[in-house]
């Protein structure tokens, strides 16, 4: 047997010859180095045994649940391509692929797909989640590189990484001091060493007399007010044009100037689900504008690049989107050209939606719906108003708002 060709058509073209001489896989391009698989001498091409007899023509993968995986050969599509899930070059000469979602996976994240949930990774420390939806992203590890792919995502600070990144994370060379867009107010330096106790989650040069230095607002301090019911109910925050309501807020010592406390940590520079390109946080215009998401006309804050420009509620919906109208799963943004869907909140036909991708759930929500503030004050009442959804709506509850067709 050993001095006869096998043909293995799934796996290549060719006549390979079994081969027990220690030597690292050309096939799956991650195993260590052994002994026991086939050799083809016409490619000089070395395939585990493994790699050979468990690979099926189909497969169904839970990193793409939706779809059935067809074992291919690079040379059948012409084209070096890369894995959707690690981001790397597919070395080995078949993949998997979905031809209906333009979905690629190597031969090892189909066996050894990567978890959907890490609650603990050297990349970074919070919860991490593996993104459903194919989307274009710039990794925030060492890397830095821009990504079209599945990557993890911390929900917290709107991060992206590559599967990859997350699992081999490369060596990091930390500066000694940093300015952060997520506290533009002072510069950061790198701890070594026993960590201190920062639980409470405050910066100990704001934490004194509760004062902070805005980017949008240099010239005066702000300070933090922690309940808005003392706010004048007139006051409208700066960034998102809002009331600020029972929110807290930053108001300025010395003038007019008042932000939520929300919308004074909006990042400066961020992607969007709508746009290709990186957007900017444009704090210094006064001019009316449009945005680009819900049509809703502001003179706030804007994240803006070139012509395309969206609000800050708008500009900070990122991916999965979580909505307290529809509690049970995320939503994510996936436009099918040329078709609308009918917005859950407002009953308007939509464009861009946020959708709920389970099966047979059918629930979508526009981008105003899904922005809208939770809590508001109205002349005609004196409590709150909460906004509510679905069955609460319709349960008799007094000084509510909801979700109306208009």
């Amino acid at each position: 047997m050993d001095s006869e060709g096998v043909l293995i058509p799934l796996i290549h073209e060719h006549l390979v010859m079994p081969w027990n001489n220690l030597r690292r896989g050309d096939c799956c391009g991650r195993f260590e180095a052994i002994s026991d698989g086939y050799y083809c001498k016409t490619c000089d091409f070395f395939f585990h045994k493994k790699c050979a007899h468990e690979s099926s023509e189909y497969i169904e993968h839970p990193s793409h649940p939706n779809h059935t995986l067809q074992l291919l050969s690079l040379s059948t599509i012409g084209r070096s391509n890369r894995c959707d899930l690690c981001g790397r070059f597919i070395a080995d000469p078949v993949f998997y692929r979905c031809e209906i979602c333009d979905f690629d996976v190597d031969r090892y994240c189909a066996k050894y797909p990567p978890p959907e949930v890490i609650d603990i990774s050297e990349t970074h420390h919070h919860k991490l989640i593996l993104l459903k939806e194919k989307i274009e992203f710039n990794c925030d590890a060492k890397c830095g590189e821009i990504g079209d792919g599945f990557p993890y995502k911390c929900l917290e600070c709107d991060l992206s990484f590559h599967v990859d990144c997350v699992w081999h994370p490369p060596e990091v060379n930390h500066p000694l001091e940093v300015n952060h867009s997520y506290h533009p107010w002072h510069p950061l330096k790198l701890h070594t060493g026993q960590p201190p106790d920062y639980s409470d989650g405050t910066c100990r040069l704001c934490a004194n007399d509760n004062t902070i230095q805005h980017f949008s607002h240099k010239e005066h301090y702000l300070r933090l007010h922690v309940n808005g019911v003392l706010c004048d109910d007139n006051k409208r925050c700066k960034a998102c044009t809002y009331p600020i309501c029972l929110q807290s807020f930053y108001g300025c010592l010395d003038c007019d100037f008042i932000l939520h406390q929300n919308c004074a940590g909006f990042l400066r520079m961020k992607w969007h689900v709508l746009h290709n390109e990186r957007l900017t946080l444009v704090t210094n215009k006064a001019e009316v504008f449009e945005c680009y998401a819900c049509s809703r006309i502001s003179n706030g804050f804007r994240y803006q690049h070139e012509d395309t420009t969206f609000d800050v509620q708008c500009g900070s919906v990122s991916e999965p989107f979580f909505h307290p109208s529809h509690p049970n799963h995320p939503l994510y943004n996936i436009s099918l050209i040329g078709e609308f869907e009918i917005c859950n909140g407002c009953k308007k036909h939509r464009y861009d939606v946020l959708r709920c991708i389970e099966d047979d759930c059918n629930f979508f929500l526009c981008f105003k719906c899904a922005t809208l503030p939770q809590v508001v004050k109205h002349r005609v009442d004196n409590h709150p108003l909460s906004l509510c959804y679905g069955e609460k709506a319709s349960a008799g509850v007094s000084c509510v708002a909801f979700f109306l067709s208009s």
